[in-house]
């Protein structure tokens, strides 16, 4: 496994960086779980070409700070600490999607996966890649990248990375291949020339995988064919193909269940546990659970199309959608296992109330959504719309309030005694015709001046009595008075609503705050 000096000056230009400073490892015993123990040092002097021979000849162990001086990088990392053979699966997982990671044996024994540049590119940029490859191998958040900075400051050296190969003779710090064997010196640096990556590549790779607009966390799985969330996963993954998909969804979810290594097998089941859910409601993607909450990046899933918060998939669940059978009736949805309550059908259609509540109930200030995709999930709520009854002594609505006040003046003040008392303000009970005469400026004096209802218009008034069944009509007084511009209720109308009970029976009880507050 030994070195040539045109193998010397690829090892240096690969891992080229910050050449003002490095870090010096001392090699020391090992200890438990077979973590090295030695002692490190960052000097600020040139890397020179002695520095990185004496590597490779097992002298001094040599740490490169990845990040440039003019805040581009060449090469990053991800340091990984795994100490067993699992990591297997994820080289053939890494090697069956192409994915331009090269996997090496740490000082200690883990894992150092390595993406390497033919050109210069901002280390934000490079952090960005870094970090989709994180969740992409199903990698825990707490996963070191390097580089560590965005940016150097005056003095500032930035964190090193311990190189591999060292004492590349006898070197326990080699690449691996797709198989987890070892790779020679002179092999490793020729397959890492040969799979050089530019900004634009790296672009590329990304948007051509599968699931390349959905959350990270589902497509390291999907990719991946491994999880012991299996439930899980599929619950949140029916969430981006019916958002995607529409009701193509159930399909996807199928054929995507069948990819896993231990999958449902029963169709029955996943029907019953996965399918049937999201025809019925519109979850969000579950974050806070795992699978998904030990492999989120956020950051980068905000950016997808279909990730979590954007216009096109909510970070809400849309949960039970009930009717409350008032008058104007109310509406209550469980968001998020929290109740939102509706007091018009408007305040739900145009979103400013729904995200007025979800920001005071939930703390969550949802982006508003785009109308197409709002309808689709109002109509589904509204296909599994809970219908609840509200009975009429209970309901205090504004169509309640304005019934008992209706029976107030039909019955319980001073009626009129003949017809010709209809001049003088009073109702008449014509039993004639069974109905009740009173004229309709009576009626809205005593509503507006006397209770202070303000929930209705003259308009609205006038559609209720109508709905009741009364008419306005021209009224026989007397001789003199042969026709009076009145309204007609059948007294039929006012038994609708009050019940069972005889007219004459029925009592009111009002309190006196109603006068002036608002239900």
């Amino acid at each position: 496994m030994g070195t040539t000096i045109y193998g010397l000056n690829n090892f240096k230009s690969i891992f080229t960086g910050n050449m003002d400073s490095y870090g010096v490892h001392i090699y020391g015993d090992k200890v438990q779980k077979g973590k090295e123990k030695g002692s490190n040092l960052t000097k600020k002097a040139k890397v020179t070409e002695k520095i990185f021979k004496d590597h490779l000849e097992g002298k001094k162990g040599l740490g490169i700070i990845p990040i440039q001086k003019d805040n581009t990088c060449r090469f990053a990392a991800l340091d990984i600490d795994i100490y067993t053979k699992d990591f297997k699966v994820k080289f053939e997982a890494m090697a069956n999607h192409n994915i331009p990671l090269f996997a090496f044996r740490s000082k200690s024994g883990g894992l150092h996966l390595y993406l390497f540049l033919s050109e210069d590119v901002k280390v934000t940029k490079v952090k960005d890649f870094m970090e989709q490859f994180r969740v992409l191998l199903g990698l825990h958040q707490n996963t070191e990248i390097f580089p560590k900075q965005t940016s150097l400051i005056e003095g500032q050296s930035g964190n090193w990375i311990n190189l591999p190969y060292y004492n590349v003779e006898k070197t326990n710090q080699y690449m691996y291949d797709s198989t987890g064997e070892e790779v020679s010196f002179e092999e490793a640096m020729s397959k890492i020339n040969a799979n050089l990556q530019t900004e634009k590549k790296l672009i590329d790779f990304f948007e051509n995988l599968p699931l390349s607009d959905g959350p990270p966390c589902l497509q390291h799985i999907y990719l991946f064919r491994e999880t012991t969330f299996r439930n899980e996963y599929l619950f949140s993954l029916a969430r981006y193909y019916k958002t995607k998909h529409g009701d193509d969804f159930e399909q996807k979810i199928v054929e995507a269940n069948q990819l896993l290594m231990k999958p449902i097998e029963d169709e029955v089941e996943l029907k019953r546990t996965v399918i049937n859910s999201h025809n019925k409601k519109d979850y969000s993607y579950r974050c806070s659970e795992e699978p998904l909450i030990s492999i989120c990046s956020k950051s980068n899933c905000q950016k997808r199309r279909f990730g979590i918060g954007g216009t096109e998939v909510s970070q809400l669940s849309y949960e039970d959608f009930i009717k409350y059978e008032t008058d104007p009736p109310y509406y209550e949805w469980i968001i998020n296992e929290k109740s939102l309550r509706f007091f018009s059908e408007t305040e739900i259609i145009n979103q400013l109330q729904f995200r007025v509540l979800c920001f005071r109930e939930l703390h969550i200030l949802p982006t508003k959504i785009k109308e197409l995709n709002w309808v689709q999930i109002v109509n589904r709520a509204l296909v599994n719309i809970i219908i609840r009854k509200v009975e009429e002594s209970d309901d205090i609505s504004p169509g309640a309030l304005f019934r008992e006040y209706l029976a107030e003046f039909l019955e319980k003040r001073a009626g009129a005694q003949n017809k010709e008392q209809i001049l003088i303000d009073r109702v008449f009970k014509d039993e004639k015709i069974e109905a009740y005469i009173f004229k309709p400026k009576n009626l809205l004096d005593f509503l507006f001046h006397q209770k202070q209802f303000k929930y209705f218009r003259q308009t609205e008034i006038q559609d209720r009595l109508r709905r009741l069944g009364g008419v306005p009509l021209r009224y026989f007084i007397n001789t003199k008075v042969k026709n009076i511009r009145v309204w007609s209720l059948p007294i039929s109308a006012l038994t609708k609503f009050v019940g069972d009970e005889s007219i004459e029976d029925f009592e009111i009880e009002f309190k006196e705050e109603y006068e002036d507050e608002a239900f």
